[in-house]
């Protein structure tokens, strides 16, 4: 997803745990990790804020394990700006 206020992230993820480094950087932006694509039920308690570039992320439920999720970054307004999609358990 690109939009014009967009950030563009990076996204790597071991086991259960993804980290997002951020550039760019706008104020109040959140990260979280979805299920069923951006706008599927929360996998992760609540979305963390991205803090010095990143926000570290963690999936909550072993089920998940070889389930696709997506990393989005959402604004002050709650609006999913970015997005990337990849596989719990799997190594990128």
């Amino acid at each position: 997803m690109e939009t014009a206020d967009s950030q563009a992230f990076q996204l790597s993820c071991v086991d259960e745990r993804c980290n997002l480094d951020v550039s760019g950087g706008g104020s109040g932006l959140k990260a979280d990790l979805r299920l069923d694509g951006p706008g599927g039920p929360r996998v992760t308690t609540k979305p963390k804020p991205v803090e010095d570039g990143g926000a570290r992320l963690l999936v909550g439920d072993d089920a998940l394990e070889g389930k696709a999720v997506t990393a989005v970054l959402i604004d002050g307004n709650d609006r999913v700006i970015a997005q990337r999609r990849t596989v719990v358990g799997l190594h990128t």
